[in-house]
Protein backbone atom coordinates (compact mmCIF):
# COMPACT_ATOMS: atom_id res chain seq x y z
CA UNK A 1 0.00 0.00 0.00
CA UNK A 2 1.55 3.31 -1.03
CA UNK A 3 2.20 6.44 1.06
CA UNK A 4 -0.60 8.51 -0.39
CA UNK A 5 -3.42 5.66 0.19
CA UNK A 6 -1.71 5.30 3.40
CA UNK A 7 -2.65 8.92 3.89
CA UNK A 8 -6.05 8.77 2.69
CA UNK A 9 -7.12 5.78 5.02
CA UNK A 10 -6.26 7.68 8.20
CA UNK A 11 -8.75 10.96 7.23
CA UNK A 12 -11.28 8.63 5.59
CA UNK A 13 -12.88 8.20 9.05
CA UNK A 14 -12.61 12.34 9.74
CA UNK A 15 -14.17 13.01 6.36
CA UNK A 16 -16.75 10.71 6.61
CA UNK A 17 -17.90 12.06 10.30
CA UNK A 18 -17.53 16.05 8.94
CA UNK A 19 -19.70 14.64 5.38
CA UNK A 20 -22.77 12.96 7.35
CA UNK A 21 -22.75 15.99 9.94
CA UNK A 22 -23.49 18.29 7.42
CA UNK A 23 -26.02 16.60 5.56
CA UNK A 24 -27.61 15.86 8.65
CA UNK A 25 -27.81 19.65 9.06
CA UNK A 26 -28.69 20.70 5.85
CA UNK A 27 -31.64 18.00 5.51
CA UNK A 28 -32.64 19.68 8.88
CA UNK A 29 -32.65 23.09 7.57
CA UNK A 30 -34.37 22.24 3.99
CA UNK A 31 -37.15 20.55 6.22
CA UNK A 32 -37.50 22.83 9.32
CA UNK A 33 -36.20 26.01 8.30
CA UNK A 34 -37.97 27.60 5.35
CA UNK A 35 -37.76 31.02 6.96
CA UNK A 36 -33.89 31.39 6.33
CA UNK A 37 -34.89 31.56 2.72
CA UNK A 38 -37.30 33.84 2.57
CA UNK A 39 -36.75 38.13 3.39
CA UNK A 40 -39.41 40.68 2.87
CA UNK A 41 -39.98 44.74 3.12
CA UNK A 42 -43.31 46.19 4.57
CA UNK A 43 -43.89 49.96 3.53
CA UNK A 44 -47.00 51.89 4.47
CA UNK A 45 -48.32 54.68 2.07
CA UNK A 46 -50.32 57.09 3.07
CA UNK A 47 -53.09 58.08 1.19
CA UNK A 48 -52.61 61.58 2.40
CA UNK A 49 -50.99 64.16 -0.14
CA UNK A 50 -47.19 64.94 0.02
CA UNK A 51 -47.31 61.94 2.73
CA UNK A 52 -43.85 59.68 2.37
CA UNK A 53 -43.97 56.06 1.98
CA UNK A 54 -42.22 54.52 5.05
CA UNK A 55 -40.71 50.70 5.58
CA UNK A 56 -42.26 49.29 8.64
CA UNK A 57 -40.77 45.78 8.74
CA UNK A 58 -37.97 44.19 7.07
CA UNK A 59 -36.78 40.53 7.43
CA UNK A 60 -33.63 40.09 5.81
CA UNK A 61 -32.49 37.15 3.60
CA UNK A 62 -30.41 34.53 5.62
CA UNK A 63 -29.34 32.32 3.08
CA UNK A 64 -30.12 30.51 -0.79
CA UNK A 65 -30.50 27.28 -1.66
CA UNK A 66 -27.77 27.10 -3.73
CA UNK A 67 -25.34 28.15 -1.14
CA UNK A 68 -26.92 25.27 1.29
CA UNK A 69 -26.32 22.75 -1.39
CA UNK A 70 -22.72 24.46 -2.11
CA UNK A 71 -21.51 24.09 0.99
CA UNK A 72 -22.97 20.35 1.29
CA UNK A 73 -20.80 19.28 -2.07
CA UNK A 74 -18.11 21.18 -0.78
CA UNK A 75 -18.00 19.14 2.65
CA UNK A 76 -19.48 16.25 1.36
CA UNK A 77 -16.50 16.09 -2.00
CA UNK A 78 -13.74 15.12 0.56
CA UNK A 79 -15.26 12.42 1.70
CA UNK A 80 -16.82 10.94 -1.47
CA UNK A 81 -12.59 11.40 -3.06
CA UNK A 82 -10.81 9.82 -0.63
CA UNK A 83 -13.30 6.64 -0.70
CA UNK A 84 -13.35 6.42 -4.45
CA UNK A 85 -9.50 6.75 -4.53
CA UNK A 86 -8.89 3.52 -1.74
CA UNK A 87 -11.76 1.64 -3.45
CA UNK A 88 -10.43 2.34 -6.57
CA UNK A 89 -6.36 1.39 -5.55
CA UNK A 90 -8.12 -1.77 -3.73
CA UNK A 91 -10.87 -3.27 -5.89
CA UNK A 92 -9.68 -4.53 -9.56
CA UNK A 93 -13.46 -4.79 -11.32
CA UNK A 94 -14.11 -1.06 -12.66
CA UNK A 95 -16.87 0.60 -15.06
CA UNK A 96 -17.53 4.26 -16.33
CA UNK A 97 -20.45 5.75 -15.20
CA UNK A 98 -22.64 7.82 -18.35
CA UNK A 99 -24.17 11.03 -17.17
CA UNK A 100 -25.39 11.62 -20.81
CA UNK A 101 -22.61 13.96 -22.18
CA UNK A 102 -20.32 13.25 -18.67
CA UNK A 103 -18.64 10.03 -18.00
CA UNK A 104 -16.89 9.28 -14.19
CA UNK A 105 -14.35 6.68 -15.72
CA UNK A 106 -13.45 3.37 -14.69
CA UNK A 107 -15.41 3.50 -10.81
CA UNK A 108 -14.51 0.47 -8.88
CA UNK A 109 -17.43 -1.62 -7.85
CA UNK A 110 -16.87 -1.21 -4.36
CA UNK A 111 -17.22 2.54 -4.46
CA UNK A 112 -19.91 1.87 -6.89
CA UNK A 113 -22.07 0.13 -4.17
CA UNK A 114 -21.29 2.91 -1.81
CA UNK A 115 -22.04 5.90 -4.21
CA UNK A 116 -25.44 4.19 -4.28
CA UNK A 117 -26.16 4.59 -1.01
CA UNK A 118 -24.50 8.11 -0.94
CA UNK A 119 -26.97 9.17 -4.04
CA UNK A 120 -29.87 7.71 -2.13
CA UNK A 121 -28.91 10.07 1.16
CA UNK A 122 -28.21 13.20 -0.86
CA UNK A 123 -31.53 12.32 -2.54
CA UNK A 124 -33.38 12.26 0.84
CA UNK A 125 -31.83 15.69 1.66
CA UNK A 126 -32.72 17.34 -1.52
CA UNK A 127 -36.72 16.08 -1.01
CA UNK A 128 -36.68 18.65 1.21
CA UNK A 129 -35.41 21.36 -0.95
CA UNK A 130 -38.04 24.43 -0.48
CA UNK A 131 -39.98 25.58 -3.26
CA UNK A 132 -41.53 28.84 -4.15
CA UNK A 133 -44.66 29.59 -3.14
CA UNK A 134 -47.12 29.04 -6.09
CA UNK A 135 -49.69 31.68 -5.34
CA UNK A 136 -46.75 34.66 -5.91
CA UNK A 137 -45.53 35.13 -9.41
CA UNK A 138 -41.70 35.71 -8.77
CA UNK A 139 -38.74 36.73 -10.98
CA UNK A 140 -34.91 36.44 -10.47
CA UNK A 141 -33.65 39.29 -8.25
CA UNK A 142 -29.76 39.80 -9.99
CA UNK A 143 -29.49 42.73 -7.83
CA UNK A 144 -29.70 40.54 -4.55
CA UNK A 145 -27.34 37.82 -5.37
CA UNK A 146 -27.43 34.42 -7.46
CA UNK A 147 -30.08 32.06 -6.65
CA UNK A 148 -32.72 34.83 -4.78
CA UNK A 149 -36.14 35.63 -6.35
CA UNK A 150 -38.61 38.19 -5.44
CA UNK A 151 -42.36 38.74 -6.20
CA UNK A 152 -42.90 40.79 -8.87
CA UNK A 153 -45.81 42.55 -7.47
CA UNK A 154 -46.27 43.24 -3.78
CA UNK A 155 -49.09 42.15 -1.22
CA UNK A 156 -51.55 44.94 -0.63
CA UNK A 157 -53.67 45.53 2.25
CA UNK A 158 -55.55 48.28 3.34
CA UNK A 159 -54.35 49.93 6.82
CA UNK A 160 -58.10 50.96 8.37
CA UNK A 161 -58.83 53.25 11.55
CA UNK A 162 -61.94 52.83 13.46
CA UNK A 163 -63.89 56.19 13.93
CA UNK A 164 -67.23 56.98 15.61
CA UNK A 165 -70.04 58.14 13.52
CA UNK A 166 -73.48 59.46 14.86
CA UNK A 167 -76.54 57.37 13.14
CA UNK A 168 -79.60 58.72 13.44
CA UNK A 169 -82.22 55.93 13.90
CA UNK A 170 -84.89 57.78 14.40
CA UNK A 171 -85.35 61.68 13.08
CA UNK A 172 -87.08 64.27 15.53
CA UNK A 173 -90.64 64.78 15.58
CA UNK A 174 -92.83 67.41 17.41
CA UNK A 175 -93.50 64.82 20.08
CA UNK A 176 -89.74 63.41 20.15
CA UNK A 177 -86.52 64.26 20.16
CA UNK A 178 -84.00 62.61 17.54
CA UNK A 179 -82.86 58.92 18.65
CA UNK A 180 -78.85 58.99 17.51
CA UNK A 181 -76.95 56.14 18.04
CA UNK A 182 -72.56 56.24 17.69
CA UNK A 183 -71.62 53.85 15.86
CA UNK A 184 -68.12 52.34 14.79
CA UNK A 185 -66.93 52.61 11.84
CA UNK A 186 -63.32 51.78 9.53
CA UNK A 187 -61.94 54.31 7.72
CA UNK A 188 -59.03 53.56 5.20
CA UNK A 189 -55.96 55.36 6.07
CA UNK A 190 -53.96 53.73 3.45
CA UNK A 191 -52.54 50.55 2.69
CA UNK A 192 -49.41 48.51 2.65
CA UNK A 193 -46.98 46.61 0.44
CA UNK A 194 -45.28 43.70 1.17
CA UNK A 195 -42.66 42.56 -1.17
CA UNK A 196 -41.04 39.00 -1.04
CA UNK A 197 -37.90 37.46 -1.55
CA UNK A 198 -36.84 33.75 -1.24
CA UNK A 199 -33.71 31.67 -1.72
CA UNK A 200 -35.67 28.77 -2.07
CA UNK A 201 -36.48 27.41 -5.80
CA UNK A 202 -38.60 26.50 -8.38
CA UNK A 203 -41.03 23.41 -8.30
CA UNK A 204 -39.94 22.38 -11.93
CA UNK A 205 -35.98 22.80 -10.88
CA UNK A 206 -36.75 20.61 -7.74
CA UNK A 207 -37.96 17.60 -9.79
CA UNK A 208 -35.38 18.09 -12.55
CA UNK A 209 -32.72 17.68 -9.48
CA UNK A 210 -34.90 14.92 -8.05
CA UNK A 211 -34.71 13.13 -11.79
CA UNK A 212 -30.73 14.39 -12.03
CA UNK A 213 -30.21 12.15 -9.01
CA UNK A 214 -32.55 8.95 -10.33
CA UNK A 215 -30.42 9.53 -13.47
CA UNK A 216 -27.40 9.01 -11.60
CA UNK A 217 -28.43 6.36 -9.55
CA UNK A 218 -29.70 4.28 -12.59
CA UNK A 219 -26.10 4.85 -14.08
CA UNK A 220 -23.90 3.87 -11.38
CA UNK A 221 -26.13 0.45 -10.39
CA UNK A 222 -25.72 -0.27 -14.84
CA UNK A 223 -22.16 0.70 -14.35
CA UNK A 224 -21.89 -1.32 -11.19
CA UNK A 225 -23.21 -4.26 -13.51
CA UNK A 226 -20.81 -4.12 -16.63
CA UNK A 227 -17.85 -3.56 -13.60
CA UNK A 228 -14.27 -4.43 -14.87
CA UNK A 229 -10.93 -4.17 -14.04
CA UNK A 230 -8.40 -1.53 -13.58
CA UNK A 231 -5.40 0.11 -11.98
CA UNK A 232 -5.05 2.31 -8.79
CA UNK A 233 -5.96 6.05 -9.95
CA UNK A 234 -5.79 9.12 -7.87
CA UNK A 235 -8.62 10.69 -9.86
CA UNK A 236 -11.57 12.43 -8.18
CA UNK A 237 -15.20 12.17 -8.83
CA UNK A 238 -17.01 14.07 -6.15
CA UNK A 239 -16.89 17.43 -8.63
CA UNK A 240 -18.41 15.79 -11.77
CA UNK A 241 -21.32 14.18 -9.91
CA UNK A 242 -22.17 17.26 -7.97
CA UNK A 243 -21.65 19.51 -11.33
CA UNK A 244 -24.33 17.11 -12.64
CA UNK A 245 -26.62 16.66 -9.94
CA UNK A 246 -26.86 20.28 -8.52
CA UNK A 247 -26.56 22.11 -12.02
CA UNK A 248 -27.04 25.83 -12.17
CA UNK A 249 -28.41 25.67 -8.23
CA UNK A 250 -24.87 25.38 -6.78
Amino acid sequence: MGKQLHEVLAVVAQRKGAAINIMTETASVFHGKHDLFNGLMKTFTPLAEDAETVEEDRVPLTTTVGDKLRYMAKMIAPWLDAAYQIDKTNQAACANIVLGAATVNTVPSTFLMQLAKRLAEIRGVCINIPTLDPKTEWELDPDRGRGIYRSISPDRRARTKKELRAFVKYPSTPEHPAQVEMVTEDHTTGHIDTLRWSGAIRPLQKHELLGRIDTTLAAVKRALAQANQTEHSTDRVAKTLFGYLFGDLA
